[in-house]
Order: C-alpha cells, then sequence, then structure tokens
C-alpha cells in the first residue's frame, strides 16, 4: 500500500466507526426516553412486555432455519 490508499483506508474505518457511535448514541437516547415514559405507565410496560414474552418465548433458542446434520 502507498501511504496515501492507507491514510484513506483510516479515514474510511474513523468516518464508519463515527457515524456507529452516533447510532449507538441515539439508540440510547430512544431507550432512556422510553424506559422514562415506561416507568410513568407501569401498566403498559407490564402489556407490552407480558405481549413480548408471551410471543418470543415459544421462538427462544429455536432457529429459524433448519441445520442438517447429514453429511
Amino acid at each position: 500500500f502507498h501511504e496515501d490508499d492507507r491514510d484513506d483506508f483510516i479515514n474510511n474505518d474513523l468516518v464508519r466507526l463515527c457515524h456507529a457511535f452516533h447510532q449507538v448514541e441515539q439508540l440510547l437516547i430512544f431507550a432512556a426516553s422510553i424506559h422514562r415514559k415506561l416507568l410513568h405507565a407501569p401498566r403498559l410496560c407490564q402489556g407490552v412486555f407480558d405481549d413480548y414474552y408471551k410471543f418470543y418465548s415459544r421462538r427462544m433458542g429455536t432457529s429459524s432455519v433448519e441445520i442438517s446434520n447429514d453429511e
């Protein structure tokens, strides 16, 4: 690699990393907002998580793709 190519790779990696951190920051702000709202609405919180648990508890630990060990 030339020096300029390596610098371009580093710059591109830093831009992607900054974008990833920005996305994480936005998701944390969203999660904090939802958490604050759910603290003030316990019945809604219970309803949401009960529905989530009922829906996903049957699917937890199962794969959506059947894997065959026949080789």
